[in-house]
């Protein structure tokens, strides 16, 4: 969407504005341009962290961190922040949700936000907002998250006092035949020109025929056996259960009304049609 002229960009938008729920042309609009977006790497804030909100109807108070809105360079945190009452399809619903009407939360800016930490005084142990917080330029591996992250530190400050980050969230147990979301949805190929594909050279291989069998005018046979006899997706246990229900139910013998009980209701109903019609 980034690289349309300005013209077509702006209309596009007004169309997804249009085309989407209300609740999401909302947090559309508080998207950023691409290269805009924070890194991986410049978030101060993670998932769990308990944060302090600066400005805002509910400045001073303190929330938790339930997840990054990274199209925007923003947070969700729960118990704080404004709200937007809106209409959520069922599909959207939380667990326990049992009303249309609900009140969405909205992403709150990296620069509204101080992260709160218990800090030790003495024997006892008070909540410190820290006003500022630095990231290094060195990563360091993280055995919780699995991967180099950098060193979380109280900024202006003369000591170095490291933060530590929050436990990881315990991973979601994924179906076999499912790609985690952020692994989905990572981009690891840009078109720096107009003149460059926009599809890697190493894979034109896996998302088209280096034969070009598609440009061919007649169909041949080795070809129509190649597209019959491709792969199936395996099926979960699941639907293997449904569909195993739904064969035992189809041989099961279907049920007939007997000669007798037809001309019983035939004649039921034709008594009733007659009393009917003669009390008009």
């Amino acid at each position: 969407m980034d690289r349309l002229p300005a013209n077509l960009r702006t209309h596009l938008e007004n169309k997804q504005k249009q085309w989407n729920p209300h609740f999401m042309a909302q947090q559309m609009a508080l998207s950023v341009p691409e290269k805009e977006r924070l890194k991986e790497s410049e978030y101060h804030f993670m998932n769990g962290d308990r944060v302090q909100l600066k400005d805002g109807k509910d400045a001073g108070k303190i929330g938790k961190v339930v997840s990054i809105f990274k199209e925007g360079n923003a947070y969700y945190v729960e118990g704080v922040g404004e709200k937007m009452r809106t209409v959520l399809p069922r599909e959207f619903w939380v667990p326990g949700q049992s009303l249309y009407v609900s009140d969405f939360p909205q992403p709150i800016k990296q620069d509204r936000l101080r992260l709160v930490v218990d800090m030790k005084d003495g024997d006892q142990s008070r909540e410190v907002a820290i006003h500022t917080l630095s990231l290094s330029s060195d990563l360091k591996w993280n055995d919780d998250y699995k991967k180099p992250m950098p060193i979380r530190m109280v900024k202006h400050n003369k000591q170095t006092i490291e933060i530590p980050w929050p436990p990881a969230p315990e991973p979601v147990d994924c179906a076999e035949v499912a790609t985690p979301a952020d692994i989905a949805r990572e981009r690891t190929w840009f078109v720096e020109n107009l003149l460059q594909s926009p599809i890697p050279k190493m894979a034109l291989g896996d998302v088209r025929n280096p034969l070009r069998e598609y440009k061919a005018k007649v169909v041949r046979k080795n070809f129509l056996e190649k597209w019959n006899n491709r792969p199936t997706m395996p099926l979960s246990e699941t639907k293997k259960a449904q569909l195993a229900e739904k064969a035992t139910k189809a041989a099961e013998p279907k049920f007939h009304l007997s000669k007798e009980v037809e001309e019983f209701i035939y004649q039921k109903v034709e008594n009733y049609h007659k009393q009917f019609y003669k009390n008009q």
